[in-house]
């Protein structure tokens, strides 16, 4: 099926010859597949018997709407930045810990999607480290059920900027497993202090093994 004018050999197109370009390539064309220059090259320099220019004005209008779609492209806005854990990354703490990224973001996102505390709660959280949230999450999410755990939260809040030493030994009696409880509250208050003071709340993912390895190498 050839046009039988232009010795071009495109199929034949209802209404005359034109040079239409193939469905195939028009189609690409519509979906936005482009068309190598080589080819578009090539194909614009054949002509109709009648000297016009029925290839070249599709190809033209094919660029045309390639074009307009790019502009709307870069005329949207950009897509909001992926979702972080509650807090901002925060590195591995290592040494028994686990040295695993979020180990306290984590514990923060989850308290915020369950605990249902109020905007003013969250946003007084936010103003506290890492550290100090896992804190705070910790001590309201394992203290029982409570009808308020706004007024809740904004307690601990006010503990962990207040008495942040007390904040720090009641988040590790609600954060250890029994044996590294036990073994904790086995040494002296020396030791306890030191000990607690090395556990790097706002990372380390698994503390009872933290606290257990550093009770048993003061044995």
């Amino acid at each position: 099926g050839g046009c039988g004018g232009c010795g071009v050999g495109f199929p034949m197109q209802a209404g005359g010859c034109g040079a239409a370009l193939p469905m195939q390539g028009f189609m690409q064309g519509l979906m936005g597949a482009g068309m190598p220059a080589g080819v578009a090259s090539a194909r614009d320099r054949t002509r109709s018997p009648a000297g016009g220019g029925g290839l070249s004005q599709q190809i033209a209008a094919l660029r045309s709407n390639l074009q307009q779609g790019a502009f709307m492209a870069a005329m949207a806005p950009p897509p909001p930045p992926p979702r972080m854990g509650f807090g901002g990354p925060v590195g591995g703490c290592g040494g028994g810990c686990g040295g695993v990224v979020g180990g306290g973001a984590a514990e923060i996102g989850q308290f915020l999607m369950t605990s249902g505390i109020d905007d003013k709660a969250r946003q007084a959280l936010a103003g506290l480290d890492v550290a100090e949230q896992r804190i705070v999450a910790a001590l309201v999410s394992r203290g029982g059920q409570c009808r308020n755990p706004s007024a809740v939260t904004w307690s601990r809040i006010k503990l962990v900027r207040e008495r942040p030493d007390e904040a720090r030994r009641d988040f590790l009696r609600v954060a250890l497993d029994a044996e590294a409880l036990a073994g904790l509250e086995r040494l002296s208050p020396e030791e306890q202090a030191a000990l607690i003071a090395q556990v790097d709340i706002a990372s380390c993912r698994n503390i009872s093994a933290f606290v257990w390895s550093k009770v048993k190498s003061r044995r």
